[in-house]
């Protein structure tokens, strides 16, 4: 402590931790504002702060401190609005400048910051506080940050203005976004109608209701994805069936067809088609003659059709033999789904070179003794296992926990044993340390 500090005042004390206790119960508006103009602590300074009321000072010290926490605290807690906006729009240090922004409340002023300031983040902030759309809409048609636009497109609420924004913004991006964000059917038609871009199109093609509308698309859209997918959203029979019988192209037809379930409208398709494969859907999809469609199922050439005729049939006989003996996966995958015979999906299991398949089977498989010799005999440890995976019966399971050659179908084994002395056994005794560790866990 210095001698003449017995002659002054603790808030001048020379020790700036004895003025910063002084500070903490000074009341003296007059002596806060000097301590918070003068002293040369800016944690001393600081403190005088946030026990300031005089507004004139807090204005002059949020202007002109030295110390950016000084100049914060001060912006805090003045109520001036023209000396935050003073700070905010002129003030030299961008860091500073976006402490300020956080304290305005004029929307004028936002916006003019939000259109002028050069500095990204405040930039940025600016924008994030503007509630005007007018203001918002203009900066989302001119920002030269993508970013900027990016952020703005969420937050507006005219679909025209959204509309143009998708139509002719710059980035693909905020095209995109402004795409989610329309709704309004009309701007989508529109819009649907006049860009050149397929990825536009599309995106609007997935939101688009209007049934006339999506025809039109089918029919005139230079893009097959998007006629493709305009088709896929289309529910009139009546249009799906003038598609059916008029396009050139053979997928849209096939998607048309696939969605007619009115049995009058196919049933007119077929008299009057002069697609010979248009015709055979339409006679495929017609309820009624189940040897037509065996006859199909079993010798039309393509296999397409051949699919579409098994999922319609139900001869059990003719389904079995087609899951047997079809020489695409395809259609031997969709007969076997729709066998109920459990001798024959055991022979699929078997048999069938597609590995799926025979997966596939196994999981329709519901007899507990087919499962259980499938589990014991298959050649395929990922039949075995899945066979074990449907297996009950406690007995069958131990003896196969036992002498599995596998040891990951013996690992699946123990999972579903519940006898305490047979997981003994093998805690004990199998070869597989894993396996051990499964079963003495268990």
């Amino acid at each position: 402590m210095a001698l003449t500090d017995l002659f002054k005042p603790k808030w001048k004390h020379s020790d700036s931790r004895v003025r910063l206790t002084v500070v903490e119960q000074l009341k003296d508006q007059s002596v806060l504002a000097a301590i918070g103009t003068t002293d040369p602590d800016s944690h001393v300074r600081l403190a005088a702060v946030e026990h300031l009321d005089n507004q004139t000072v807090l204005g002059k010290i949020a202007k002109s401190d030295s110390d950016i926490n000084v100049r914060k605290a001060a912006m805090m807690r003045t109520n001036d609005q023209a000396i935050i906006t003073e700070i905010a729009t002129k003030d030299p240090n961008g860091r500073i400048r976006l402490e300020a922004l956080a304290y305005v409340k004029d929307q004028s002023v936002l916006a003019e910051i939000a259109r002028k300031d050069s500095n990204s983040r405040v930039h940025l902030e600016a924008v994030k506080r503007i509630e005007d759309q007018s203001v918002l809409a203009e900066i989302a048609r001119k920002d030269p940050d993508t970013n900027i636009r990016m952020e703005l497109v969420g937050r507006l609420k005219d679909q025209a203005v959204i509309a143009e924004i998708a139509m002719h913004d710059s980035d693909d991006n905020v095209r995109f976004k402004a795409m989610n964000e329309l709704k309004d059917q009309a701007m989508l038609t529109e819009i649907a109608k006049n860009t050149s871009d397929s990825n536009i199109r599309l995106k609007i093609v997935q939101k688009l209701e209007d049934q006339t509308t999506l025809s039109e698309i089918v029919k005139s859209d230079p893009d097959s994805l998007v006629r493709k997918t305009a088709v896929e959203r289309l529910e009139d029979q009546s249009i799906l069936a003038e598609i059916a019988k008029s396009t050139s192209d053979k997928d849209v037809r096939k998607i048309a067809m696939s969605k007619i379930e009115d049995q009058n409208i196919l049933a007119e398709i077929l008299k009057s088609a002069s697609d010979s494969e248009i015709g055979k859907v339409a006679m495929i999809r017609l309820e009624g003659d189940q040897n037509v469609l065996a006859e199909i199922a079993k010798n039309d050439p393509d296999k397409d059709a051949r699919v579409e005729a098994v999922e319609r049939l139900e001869d059990q006989a003719t389904l079995a033999q087609i899951a047997m003996q079809d020489s695409d996966s395809n259609v031997r995958r969709a007969a076997m789904t729709r066998v109920k015979n459990q001798v024959v999906l055991a022979e699929i299991v078997n048999k069938d070179p597609d590995l799926y398949i025979r997966l596939a089977a196994v999981g329709a498989i519901e007899d507990q003794a087919t499962l259980a010799k499938i589990a014991k005999t298959n050649s395929s440890s990922w039949i075995r296992m899945s066979a074990v995976g449907r297996l009950d019966d406690q007995a069958t399971l131990a003896q196969i926990a036992r002498k599995d050659p596998d040891s990951e179908v013996r690992w699946a084994v123990v999972n579903r044993l519940e006898d305490r002395d047979v997981l003994a056994e093998i805690a004990r005794s199998d070869p597989d340390k894993d396996v051990r560790e499964a079963a003495g866990g268990m």
